[in-house]
């Protein structure tokens, strides 16, 4: 086994573009291997992944990892901005107080990573950002979080395929 990280080929684009997610009650089953870090969900029937609209270029995860007595820890917070104070959203939001949730995240290079467990999931907090300025940034502040005991999965995707022995650092690239 090799524990070089390679240099990476191809393109790299930054920034995410989308963030679905699902209540844990929504979960029939999943596979998570801890050696590849994939990461299958498979929902019950007649349930799929809610999407959640974002400013564009507003979404953000941050990483933490940390060792602690009990052994290392994965800290994750998805952020974003949602536009606009509206009823809709706000009952939304409403409801997914104190729900548990696991969240999937696109980003611009195929990549699909899923951040919580129906036995870990992420939680969801939100401010209203309200600025007397009517310049200013007039919306919602979402952010969901959880710590786990291994770093978020990828996901296998039509979209995104995962071959046989990719490394999630490496340079191998979608099929």
């Amino acid at each position: 086994m090799s524990y070089t990280i390679s240099e990476h080929e191809g393109i790299n684009l930054g920034g995410l573009h989308q963030i679905l997610w699902i209540f844990t009650d929504d979960v029939l089953n999943y596979t998570f291997h801890r050696n590849s870090l994939l990461y299958i969900v498979n929902l019950k029937p007649g349930r799929s992944w809610n999407y959640l609209y974002t400013t564009p270029e507003t979404i953000r995860i941050d990483a933490d990892e940390k060792i602690t007595p009990g052994g290392v820890s994965y800290s994750y917070i998805v952020k974003a901005l949602v536009p606009r104070d509206r009823s809709n959203v706000e009952l939304l939001l409403h409801q997914l107080v104190e729900r548990p949730l696991i969240i999937k995240a696109l980003d611009h290079n195929g990549v699909t990573r899923i951040f919580g467990f129906p036995d870990n999931p992420m939680k969801k907090s939100s401010k209203l950002l309200k600025p007397k300025e009517y310049e200013s940034y007039n919306g919602y502040e979402i952010s969901f979080h959880g710590e786990f005991p291994y770093p978020a999965g990828y996901a296998l995707t039509m979209q995104n395929v995962i071959p046989i022995g990719w490394d999630p650092g490496g340079g191998a690239s979608p099929l």
